[in-house]
């Protein structure tokens, strides 16, 4: 298989990539429940997703599991209702969801959402670096830089929302690329090869070339014998036709051009 053809499946290198690693370096460490970095708002995010399960998957009114607030910063104080003030939950909500479904709130269900996001958000991110760059081995190299980054991989399985978030936008930023990179007018087809009455017509131009070989001249010619410098014939017996390949490339980009 040629290179070229093998960097149109580099998706399936990047996608196999991607899970195979981040499976990997997370296995050892899921279903923990929140602790070092973060644990606080980790453990609230948890308790968002468990909270939306007791409130009858009430959207607007997301809960948690304690009483005591974190913010403002009267945390002393104890409410009369554990509903609390958070961004859109919606991850938290689907993570809730899916506990309903199986019906576990073990930390590993959301742990696997999260990190099916990271999955998704690195996908496109390959996705995008080879929208820009157009080399395969190029867009592996930073997905794989992006994915083994200590900040990025502490995160991929955890609960705060940050690589949700950074999955949204890598995909954002991928289909606006794409939106830059297609808007420009286009015809249905390219049957004219790009050029049309002799103009370009914005479509990649693409031709053909023939050529009939050179023959040699079996016609006996004058000439001068560069040794004796005096006046001499010349006549060939059979055929001797030059490759003229390498003479033709730049006489066909010139004349292109």
């Amino acid at each position: 298989m040629k290179f070229e053809d093998l960097e149109k499946h580099f998706w399936i290198i990047a996608l196999t990539l991607i899970i195979g690693l981040g499976i990997f370096i997370q296995l050892p460490y899921m279903n923990e429940f929140p602790s070092f970095i973060h644990a606080w708002s980790q453990s609230d995010r948890y308790s968002i997703a468990i909270g939306f399960l007791n409130n009858g998957f009430d959207l607007f009114h997301p809960e948690t599991l304690i009483y005591n607030k974190q913010f403002p910063h009267w945390w002393t104080y104890a409410y009369d209702n554990t509903i609390t003030s958070v961004d859109f939950p919606l991850v938290e909500y689907v993570v809730a969801i899916i506990m309903k479904i199986t019906g576990s709130t073990s930390p590993w269900i959301f742990q696997s959402c999260t990190l099916s996001l990271s999955f998704l958000g690195l996908f496109f991110l390959y996705k995008l670096s080879f929208l820009i760059t157009k080399d395969g081995l190029k867009s592996l190299l930073v997905t794989a830089v992006a994915m083994t980054s200590p900040v990025y991989a502490y995160y991929s399985n955890g609960f705060i929302p940050g690589i949700p978030a950074l999955t949204f936008a890598i995909i954002a930023l991928y289909f606006y690329v794409r939106y830059l990179d297609d808007k420009n007018i286009r015809t249905r087809t390219n049957n004219a090869g790009g050029i049309c009455g002799g103009m370009a017509t914005g479509m990649p131009i693409s031709f053909k070339v023939a050529m009939k070989p050179t023959p040699s001249i079996a016609k006996e010619q004058n000439t001068v014998n560069l040794k004796t410098g005096e006046n001499d014939t010349l006549r060939i017996v059979g055929r001797h036709d030059p490759c003229i390949v390498q003479r033709a490339v730049p006489c066909i980009e010139a004349a292109m051009a």
